[in-house]
């Protein structure tokens, strides 16, 4: 009876410290304190606040037309940096189910013949246990091939180099595997990507591919650092 009583005790007390749990996690985004659910980096208020924008286009070689998701920054840009380099593969579903819409959208609209993405190097895959484009298209459940091999490891692209220094840094990093060079010809190929930052390695992709005869070359960012509009 004893017992009883005690557990009782101890129930009601911690239904109390549960009222005013205080979480000992912030989020990245909003600096706001929360109680996480599946993850502990960002709150689900700024997940839920990112939206598709409009971007002031401007034109990248090689590459017949391309979309951004949305603007590299707050939520979006905590998700991914944690994707990327906290190990936080988690992060993909979430991205997935937040860009899945809009992505088959563009899908849609251009209809291409082959679905592919920008792969890490072999240092990145090792670092990371997995190539964070290859499980946001697993995540989008897209139907999709792996058509380049990433033969230099390279430095994130900084914002601060000059446009010739990027274009030597991703000069020579990108091939096509050997099973594709010669089932090219005449396609239209849709190019994954998780940044847009400077375009150098977007470029240098497309103009790989319009080597072996690629008809039409898009590319589908889901964040880009470039100056958004509005919101759609």
């Amino acid at each position: 009876m004893y017992l009883s009583k005690y557990q009782r005790i101890k129930s009601q007390i911690a239904k109390i410290f549960d009222k005013l749990y205080i979480p000992d996690n912030v989020c990245l985004s909003c600096n706001n304190y929360f109680k996480p659910t599946l993850q502990g980096y960002v709150c689900d208020d700024c997940i839920a606040s990112i939206k598709p924008m409009l971007f002031e286009k401007e034109t990248l070689p090689y590459i017949d037309s391309y979309r951004i998701f949305s603007s590299y920054d707050k939520a979006l840009k905590e998700m991914i940096i944690a994707l990327k380099f906290k190990k936080a593969s988690l992060f993909a579903k979430i991205i997935g189910d937040i860009v899945k819409d809009d992505f088959f959208a563009f899908v849609k609209s251009i209809n291409p013949d082959i679905v592919t993405y920008v792969p890490v190097s072999f240092f990145r895959f090792w670092q990371r246990g997995y190539d964070q484009n290859d499980i946001l298209l697993k995540a989008l459940n897209a139907q999709y091939i792996s058509i380049f091999k990433r033969i230099k490891h390279a430095k994130p692209l900084s914002l601060s180099i000059d446009k010739n220094q990027r274009e030597h840094i991703v000069s020579g990093a990108f091939k096509i595997k050997k099973e594709f060079v010669f089932n090219l010809e005449g396609k239209k190929v849709l190019v994954f990507d998780d940044i847009l930052t400077t375009g150098a390695t977007a470029t240098q992709i497309a103009k790989i591919l319009k080597m072996h005869a690629v008809k039409e070359v898009y590319f589908y960012f889901i964040a880009s650092h470039k100056k958004h509009v509005n919101m759609l």
